[in-house]
């Protein structure tokens, strides 16, 4: 929000300062910045409110006008009153489906090529409330080329191809029983899930559970808290588990590389990866990423189920803000625009500033 600065300090203090350096004042108010080199903001004062409980009924009472971040949870609240729209932009994370790639039953890539076939991804995309505008990739995609369209293709859901992969990796259904097996052992592997409820890593692990089960393939589920499931994956003490995924070097070092806890090995990775790590060229890099696609999509050491949402709700008569990527209100503040309003009230980071818990409300100020 750099067009806009605290109202009443000197123009040293700005906004960014502000926000981070009290987060127990419930209330921070800005105003305009006649001063700013794109010219001064269209709405004269923006108020942040630190509260992070409330922001629904907060946004549905006419309290406020903006909700960001949003659970996505509460679109469907959101989706058939016309006074609203809901945002969405990519923000940076991905959930994975991890394999440990060394265990009897996804040692053969095959198998684990047959299982990202049998996972609908655009449909758990729907599930969760993600829109259609954020692409479902095989690994990592700069933004800029996501922005700009240039995202592959991901594997798609083929449940045919799934089972013919499994068949001619020898796991068959042979008495009828509606499991696979092989060699006397059936198809089956518990999934570590994170969390528990109704949060969306179990959404996501529900619905795989049943999309593979009609593979002939049981997958039990082993809610546990987050923490314990990274341990467990740290450890190799798993067979598949859900997951973030990110979008730098650390992350693809750390999954793929040397030591990989899923125990995967495979040299051209590596390297890859070590290329990506020495160099800034955006040329060179959009190449090592499709490359590594291109290996992921081979190899499949993790299912990539698709990405996590930035989500905002936000009051019709504020324009300037737009999926996928211009949706972030703070950041686009002094493009927006507000009819009928003399001001915008956003909520900012939460005491503690976890991402989990950081949003933003809007309201009218003077009203």
């Amino acid at each position: 929000m750099p067009g806009f600065r605290l109202r009443g300090l000197p123009q040293r203090h700005s906004a960014e300062h502000g926000v981070a350096s009290d987060a127990s004042r419930p209330l921070r108010e800005f105003e305009a910045n006649p001063d700013y080199y794109r010219g001064k903001p269209r709405i004269e004062r923006v108020v942040l409110k630190f509260d992070p409980g409330g922001r629904l009924t907060e946004l549905l009472s006419g309290n406020v006008d903006v909700i960001s971040v949003a659970n996505p949870v509460e679109i469907p609240a959101l989706q058939e009153d016309p006074r609203f729209r809901v945002l969405q932009e990519p923000d940076g994370d991905v959930r994975v489906l991890a394999w440990k790639c060394d265990h009897p039953l996804f040692r053969d890539a095959r198998v684990r090529r047959a299982l990202t076939f049998a996972i609908d991804r655009h449909e758990l995309q729907r599930l969760l409330n993600t829109t259609a505008t954020i692409p479902v990739v095989d690994g990592i995609v700069p933004v800029w080329d996501q922005l700009h369209g240039r995202a592959p293709s991901p594997l798609p859901y083929d449940p045919a191809r799934a089972r013919a992969l499994f068949d001619k990796a020898g796991w068959v259904d042979r008495d009828g029983d509606g499991i696979r097996e092989r060699g006397g052992r059936p198809f089956r592997f518990t999934l570590l899930v994170p969390g528990g409820g109704q949060s969306p890593w179990v959404t996501t692990a529900v619905f795989v559970r049943e999309q593979l089960r009609e593979l002939g393939v049981q997958m039990e589920l082993q809610p546990l808290d987050h923490a314990v499931v990274q341990e467990r994956m740290r450890s190799g003490e798993f067979e598949a588990a859900l997951e973030w995924g990110g979008t730098g070097v650390a992350w693809l070092r750390g999954m793929f590389g040397d030591g990989s806890p899923l125990s995967y090995r495979n040299p051209v990775v590596t390297d890859l990866i070590d290329r990506l790590a020495g160099t800034a060229d955006p040329t060179e890099r959009r190449g090592i990423y499709q490359a590594l696609i291109g290996v992921f999509q081979e190899e499949a050491p993790v299912t990539f189920l698709g990405p996590v949402a930035w989500t905002v709700f936000v009051h019709r008569r504020l324009r300037g803000l737009s999926s996928p990527w211009r949706t972030h209100p703070l950041q686009f503040m002094d493009r927006a625009m507000a009819r009928g309003m003399t001001g915008v009230h956003p909520s900012s980071l939460a005491p503690g500033g976890c991402r989990d818990s950081w949003t933003a409300t809007w309201r009218p100020c003077g009203s």
